[in-house]
């Protein structure tokens, strides 16, 4: 079990809950703003919900993340932190729902992945990710070639939260499994694995004996996710021989889940 599922639902409402107050928190602990009422609840509620994240911290911001896909009750986190009726409530549920139908959101939300705050990267990542917006696919993809390894990191993020199939996803997120930075190979097999992606099966594998402990232990829990007992043989190679005690960790637990 995750340590998230461990903390039991009373923990993590309560964690959550301070996560999304704290969006309206400055990184100096500045004064409460108020959510931000708008007509246009989709492209203008996202850039008060950007503006309000940053300076989050890492963890507070990562249960908030959670609570925009879906995770950890998020309509009574999300109506906790909000007037009843007011406009930004119910656009962040239809968020949390796969509902955004703005396309005008895109434009700041593909900004948001060039942007130096971690936060600001991450929500606009899971936000970009889990909308049906035609354009919100591109961006994420035009993200994944940026020059910046942060940018392609949060692109690969939200890659990992499309909701149907799309091949060119796949090869994109299989090509960045060569990024010359870890973190973005590392990010790349998560969102492989959370895609259960078979295809990428021999290009996880390849990643088992990457110079990047974490790398490794990742393309391992990929492997898991996926199923396939093509790499069972690596997977046990890992088990016996790698250094690392997490990526045998790892190794082990992606055994377990082969059929």
């Amino acid at each position: 079990m995750s340590r998230v599922g461990r903390l039991g639902g009373v923990a993590a409402s309560v964690l959550l809950t301070g996560a999304l107050v704290l969006w309206a928190r400055g990184a100096a602990g500045d004064a409460m703003e108020p959510l931000t009422r708008t007509a246009e609840p989709d492209s203008a509620a996202v850039v008060a919900l950007l503006r309000q994240a940053r300076g989050t911290s890492p963890v507070l911001c990562h249960f908030a993340g959670r609570a925009l896909e879906g995770r950890y009750g998020r309509h009574g986190m999300i109506s906790e932190i909000t007037l009843e009726g007011d406009p930004l409530s119910a656009a962040l549920e239809r968020w949390a729902d796969r509902g955004l139908d703005d396309p005008a959101a895109v434009a700041p939300l593909r900004a948001a992945l060039d942007d130096g705050d971690a936060c600001v990267r991450s929500l606009g990542a899971r936000l970009l990710g889990r909308t049906e917006v035609p354009r919100a696919r591109a961006a994420l993809l035009d993200a994944l070639r940026a020059p910046s390894p942060s940018s392609r990191e949060a692109a690969a993020l939200g890659l990992g939260l499309v909701r149907h199939r799309d091949e060119a996803v796949e090869r994109a997120l299989i090509g960045a499994l060569a990024d010359r930075e870890g973190l973005v190979r590392g990010r790349a097999a998560w969102a492989l694995g959370r895609l259960e992606c078979r295809t990428a099966v021999d290009g996880l594998v390849g990643v088992l004996g990457d110079a990047e402990p974490r790398v490794r232990a990742q393309a391992a829990i990929a492997l898991g996710e996926i199923e396939d007992a093509r790499a069972i043989p690596a997977l046990a190679r890992s088990l016996r021989e790698d250094r690392e005690p997490s990526v045998r960790k790892s190794a082990a637990w992606a055994l377990g889940e082969m059929d």
